[in-house]
């Protein structure tokens, strides 16, 4: 017999055509999280789940008890449980919406481009049914409420992932007002994305009609006046300039932005980026936040990929849970770092590539470099440590920040989190910037939620690769800057001295990130060192 289990909204339950009723909160959690889990659950996972407060043998009462008050189906439980484990009873086949759109919208994704991409797109947008358990929470319960945030944050953002898709294929077909509704879509999910009203600005321009496009924009300059107290993002402005002027082209996608590309590792979906021509592939292994469309909006570090692109293939990508990529409810490792960037270099066709390990991807280069040498052909750290966090007492790793001030530097990170944070410590030389700080503004906030960016940060407290260091036998490159606010220069000469034939490069500047300040002579030893990698050839040129 078929179950239907409807997750998208309010949740339903029905068999036989007709609606169930279950009236049991914890009943629906449970539900819930062994149907988009999937598989079997052990008695005390639920129990941590559902009861996080209760001791262990009373919180198992309440489990078994919670089961035992599920209706069946005929004479058949909807939940199959032995003595160890739960799950959704294999007896019975689950109709579970959620799941038929994550299936429909991964095939969608995944398929060649063209008419039946968009026609899969199509059925896949349409199958999302709004948030996940729409109203539903469990107030006794922070585990399970931060579960069902994660998992609803995870299908959002793959709902936008499908609209920019499809409207993209539409426009291309030149079916405008399909993609022009579609865009509309899109701005609806998430009305204080810049970039939502961007693409639906250039549709209207492209079809004809600059005055919407000139009221979209004056929409989205007042939402963010007001619930942001900010003022639209250059690049927001030059397209309302350029528009208002009649110097637009009709084009409906900027061709210097790559392509976001995606592939599956384990249950997730990581988003990458492939661009440029040459003899190496270079691929960037990101800090703690990233967002590989939204990192093209700012011209400085654009202007660097493109000077990189002009010599080298790149790779960029999203770790998880941050940026386009899936959300994770968990603090990821760095093995779960190491492994997303080897599916997204094996989805890309990359044998070997020099890693450029950057701030908080530091530690996940080096583990490559020493578990996986055969697919990374040289490293180079960028403004990194080995171990971010040290205890008061720890003398070991005195470059390290003692663990009170950086639990302090993270809670200041979270709550700022709307306006452009810490960005006086990241990047001194542009922190005056307006321009600048809306850039950062919009990257925080399209790269990840509070939540998610601490659970991110909590990770690096126990990160440490200080043993793994002699391991690294590629030709390596270590720069950092001298008056670097974020990781102290004494930690990358602990680097240098303790991987073999490694050479470290002090630039000169305060800024922590490598496209502000003197880009020049990043770029200079950058190139050097690739093109020692490669062939003889021109060095790079700022």
């Amino acid at each position: 017999m078929q179950v239907e289990l409807r997750l998208f909204g309010p949740p339903e339950l029905s068999w036989d055509g007709e609606p169930r009723a279950l009236g049991l909160k914890k009943g629906w959690a449970l539900l819930a999280y062994l149907a988009l889990c999937g598989g079997s659950h052990g008695r005390d996972t639920l129990v941590a789940l559902l009861w996080p407060d209760a001791p262990g043998e009373a919180g198992r009462t309440r489990l078994r008890r919670l089961i035992h008050r599920l209706p069946r189906v005929g004479a058949i439980p909807l939940v199959a449980a032995d003595r160890d484990r739960v799950s959704l009873n294999p007896s019975l086949t689950f109709r579970i919406d959620v799941t038929a759109y994550r299936e429909t919208l991964e095939a969608a994704l995944t398929a060649p481009a063209g008419p039946g991409q968009r026609r899969a797109l199509a059925r896949a947008v349409e199958l999302y049914g709004g948030d996940l358990l729409a109203g539903f929470g469990l107030p006794d319960s922070e585990v399970f409420d931060d579960w069902h945030y994660q998992q609803t944050e995870d299908l959002r953002q793959s709902h936008r992932r499908a609209l920019m898709r499809l409207a993209d294929l539409e426009a291309d077909d030149g079916d405008l007002d399909a993609a022009l509704a579609t865009a509309r879509r899109l701005v609806h999910t998430d009305p204080l994305d810049e970039a939502s009203h961007r693409r639906l600005m250039r549709l209207q321009a492209a079809a004809g009609a600059p005055a919407q496009a000139l009221a979209q924009f004056r929409e989205c300059a007042g939402l963010l006046e007001r619930e942001l107290g900010v003022q639209p993002e250059q690049a927001t402005v030059a397209l309302e300039r350029a528009i208002r002027t009649g110097g637009v082209p009709a084009q409906t996608r900027r061709p210097a932005v790559p392509e976001t590309r995606y592939v599956r590792n384990g249950d997730l979906h990581i988003a990458y980026q492939v661009f440029g021509e040459g003899p190496l592939t270079v691929l960037v292994v990101p800090g703690f936040i990233s967002h590989v469309e939204q990192i093209w909006e700012e011209p400085g570090l654009a202007g660097f990929l493109g000077t990189l692109a002009a010599r080298y293939r790149v790779v960029l990508f999203d770790r998880r849970s941050v940026g386009l990529s899936d959300r994770v409810g968990y603090a990821p490792t760095l093995e779960n770092t190491a492994a997303d960037v080897l599916a997204v270099m094996d989805a890309a066709g990359v044998d070997r590539a020099v890693l450029f390990a950057m701030s908080e991807g530091g530690p996940s280069g080096v583990l490559l470099a020493a578990e996986h040498p055969r697919r990374v052909d040289a490293l180079v750290l960028w403004g990194t440590t080995p171990k971010m966090v040290r205890e008061s007492h720890d003398t070991t790793a005195p470059w390290a920040m003692p663990q009170p001030v950086f639990l302090a530097w993270v809670e200041q990170l979270v709550a700022g989190w709307g306006g452009p944070s810490q960005l006086e410590q990241f990047a001194p030389s542009v922190a005056g910037d307006p321009r600048f700080r809306q850039w950062w503004t919009a990257v925080l906030r399209q790269g990840g939620s509070p939540g998610t960016v601490q659970r991110v940060m909590e990770a690096f407290m126990d990160t440490d690769v200080r043993e793994l260091l002699p391991r690294v036998e590629r030709p390596t490159l270590v720069l950092h800057r001298s008056g670097d606010r974020m990781m102290r220069i004494d930690a990358g000469r602990y680097m240098a001295e303790r991987i073999p034939g490694a050479r470290l490069v002090e630039l000169e500047g305060d800024d922590h990130w490598f496209w502000c300040g003197d880009t020049g002579a990043v770029l200079d030893e950058l190139g050097a060192f690739l093109d020692s990698r490669a062939h003889p050839a021109a060095r790079l040129q700022p």
